[in-house]
């Protein structure tokens, strides 16, 4: 009789912490905005967590103008969920930059 008891008690405290044991959130998504600006050629690459990039063309060859068309779309992903985790910008010369933003969604 002890043992009995004392295996149903022993399998009700593990029913019991298996319940309070810490479970994974869930995980979030991500997409890359890859804005690429070189000398007469300005494009904005949005590769999500699945790799299939889209590519959108952008006609301004002037470095200022074609960085206001990669942040206005930016901020339409922004109000469609998704938040800036990380950005890096590499300048080659006055004319040339590729500047990546990771975005997760919340």
């Amino acid at each position: 009789m002890k043992k009995v008891f004392l295996s149903a008690a022993l399998a009700l405290a593990v029913a019991g912490s298996w319940a309070f044991y810490p479970k994974q959130g869930p995980s979030g998504t991500y997409m890359q905005l890859v804005f690429i600006n070189t000398v007469g050629r300005g494009e904005i690459n949005l590769i999500p967590d699945n790799g299939l990039a889209t590519e959108i063309k952008v006609k301004e060859t002037n470095l200022s103008q074609a960085r206001v068309k990669a942040m206005i779309k930016l901020t339409e992903l922004r109000h469609e969920g998704w938040r800036v985790t990380q950005m890096t910008s590499t300048s080659y010369n006055a004319n040339s930059v590729i500047e990546t933003y990771l975005l997760e969604r919340m």
